[in-house]
């Protein structure tokens, strides 16, 4: 199994919860006291969900190609991509 995938689902797996928790990870990152829930800048709490919602969308698309590679070749307008960007 290619690492990529397991990478992928990993890190879908973390972004998911991380989104489930957005204020408990601010409070982490901001190093405020532990309980003080009420007390996150709301920046922190806007960068963790932000930040997480990328990861969720670049790394869910990744997989699906990786996974869509697998079963089925690259469709030709996306080769035709690919060899633009020189990959």
């Amino acid at each position: 199994m290619n690492i990529l995938i397991l990478i992928s689902f990993i890190l879908i797996f973390v972004s998911g919860i991380v989104l489930l928790y957005p204020r408990r990870v601010a409070l982490r990152i901001s190093g405020i006291n532990r309980y003080d829930l009420e007390t996150v800048p709301n920046r922190y709490l806007v960068w963790v969900f932000v930040i997480a919602s990328i990861v969720l969308i670049v790394f869910t698309s990744v997989l699906i190609y990786e996974l869509k590679e697998i079963s089925d070749p690259v469709p030709s307008f996306i080769e035709e991509f690919l060899e633009w960007i020189n990959v």
